[in-house]
């Protein structure tokens, strides 16, 4: 279906939203590890034992899959930012005169038997023709919207993959 652009331009805001909030629960787990670490440790240490590893080494493969991975995926997320954008204003643009020019046909069709042949076909060209610019600009809108939908996914489901690797680390090293 064709969708008016300020539902577009909802759903852009709305992902931004679900990025702030994925962000916000990926930050809280990273505390929640770096507790646990720090736990582990002094716990490892409390009660004696010789072979403790420290922090810094149990979190070494969290910490490079927090500070590569989500910064890159927030560059490229940043990067789509300006190309939504313009995908959104374009498709905004030609649906307009898309529109107004249907509107107008729906509210004159009466007026429209007293056209000629030739204005008929002008008139016919000019649909065709804001037709064929407007479909394209909605799919690239819709793909463009999509696409970043699908990167922010992308982006936590890496991110708490690593966690999950961490987590897998932590518990061979502490077996």
């Amino acid at each position: 279906g064709i969708y008016d652009a300020d539902v577009i331009t909802g759903d852009a805001y709305f992902q931004v939203f679900v990025l702030f909030q994925s962000l916000t629960a990926l930050s809280l787990s990273v505390l929640l590890v770096v507790g646990l670490v720090f736990w582990g440790y002094a716990e490892s240490r409390a009660s004696g034992g010789s072979t403790a590893t420290t922090p810094g080494s149990l979190a070494s493969w969290y910490v490079f899959g927090v500070v590569f991975i989500i910064p890159l995926g927030l560059m490229g997320v940043w990067w789509r930012r300006e190309l939504t954008w313009v995908a959104v204003i374009v498709r905004k643009d030609f649906e307009c005169a898309w529109f107004k020019s249907c509107t107008w046909i729906m509210t004159n069709w009466r007026h429209l038997f007293a056209l000629s042949g030739p204005e008929r076909a002008s008139l016919e060209k000019r649909i065709l023709k804001q037709n064929s610019e407007f479909v394209p600009a909605h799919w690239d809108a819709r793909d463009t919207m999509n696409d970043t939908a699908w990167l922010t996914h992308w982006i936590q489901g890496v991110a708490y993959c690593c966690m999950l690797l961490f987590g897998l680390f932590a518990l061979c090293e502490y077996n």
